[in-house]
């Protein structure tokens, strides 16, 4: 999860996620198991 704990944890980024309700998966490549979804 290292990209999503950089750059969608920025203030910016998570405002422009409410704002326009983008949806994201988190996926783990290594475990190969969606982690998360937002």
């Amino acid at each position: 999860m290292p990209v999503y704990e950089s750059f969608f944890q920025r203030r910016f980024i998570t405002a422009a996620v409410e704002r326009y309700q983008i949806r994201l998966v988190i996926y783990d490549v290594k475990q190969e198991v969606i982690v998360q979804w937002l």
